[in-house]
């Protein structure tokens, strides 16, 4: 099995002759056709997830890859071999997809969505599962009610816009220059650059604040919420006031993917609803390309490799 693994040098190195995986109970063998590549992976390459795969005994080749597409290799209780599949690993635990095959619990995907392709299916889960459960479950969004989103032509924000409107949402959203016309295609309200607009300067009142900069601070954005608003920084932390206990902020973290809500999101797919986006697409051959490309700025929706 081919698949990218970290060197001693943390260095990522595209290898032959892996150890396949084995399913285990409720876990279904996957070949991966795409996989996104996104900050977490440079980050895990860079030793930040180390302990974590320590203190729970992850001795996988693979340590890179959360989201992906593929097809089902063998039968389990909710899928069969054949069937076409998109999902989240585990973010610590289990196989990363990275690799050309992957053992998955079967709660952690669903049927891809009909009318896209095996790329743009890669790009979808990641994104729009963390913004459904930070705009639904934490910040409680609903019809009229106004979001900002802070970094908003990624694959979250992208995500982010669409599925606030879908929720009835008014969305202001914030990003680099010449992205007003793209994010207003995407359904944002109104946009800011922030090369001419600083966030701390805005007079409007907003119900959330979604961070996917992870630069601004609980105290320098409470001035912006509604008395009951919320802010949520896209990976909390003590800097940013994610692990406060402080009731205007939320704690998010979406450890895998979820059937029922990666169902829901097919659905949304394939009525139109909600679009994929891949900023770029890679040969898995190509790696160091992918990653390069995740360093620069002005990208618009996922990276991907494929197979």
């Amino acid at each position: 099995m081919k698949g990218l693994i970290v060197e001693s040098n943390k260095q990522f190195a595209l290898k032959d002759n892996l150890a396949p995986p084995i399913p285990e109970q409720d876990e279904v063998l996957v070949r991966i056709k795409s996989a996104s590549v996104n900050p977490y992976d440079a980050e895990s390459a860079a030793g930040r997830f180390d302990e974590y795969f320590a203190e729970y005994g992850v001795d996988k080749d693979v340590q890179s890859g959360l989201e992906f597409s593929g097809i089902v290799e063998s039968d389990g209780k909710r899928f069969k071999r054949g069937d076409q599949v998109f999902g989240y690993v585990n973010m610590i635990t289990g196989w990363k997809s990275h690799a050309e095959f992957i053992a998955i619990n079967e709660d952690y995907m669903a049927l891809m969505p009909t009318h896209v392709d095996f790329s743009q299916a890669a790009a979808i889960p990641l994104g729009s599962l963390t913004t459904l459960v930070a705009l639904q479950d934490l910040g409680q969004l609903k019809t009229g009610m106004k979001l900002l989103i802070n970094g908003a032509a990624g694959g979250l924000g992208l995500q982010g816009i669409q599925i606030a409107k879908l929720l009835g949402a008014h969305v202001t959203a914030i990003a680099g220059d010449s992205q007003t016309e793209y994010l207003q295609s995407y359904g944002a309200d109104k946009v800011y650059d922030y090369n001419r607009t600083n966030i701390k300067e805005l007079t409007e009142k907003f119900d959330v604040i979604l961070d996917l900069t992870n630069i601004q601070t609980l105290a320098a954005m409470k001035p912006l919420l509604t008395p009951n608003g919320i802010f949520i920084p896209a990976e909390p932390s003590q800097e940013n006031g994610g692990e406060s206990e402080d009731t205007q902020v939320g704690y998010l973290m979406v450890m895998h993917g979820n059937f029922e809500q990666l169902t829901r999101i097919a659905n949304w797919v394939d009525e139109g609803k909600l679009k994929a986006t891949v900023d770029k697409e890679f040969k898995f051959t190509d790696y160091l390309e992918a990653f390069s490309r995740l360093q620069q700025k002005g990208r618009r929706g996922r990276i991907v490799l494929s197979w």
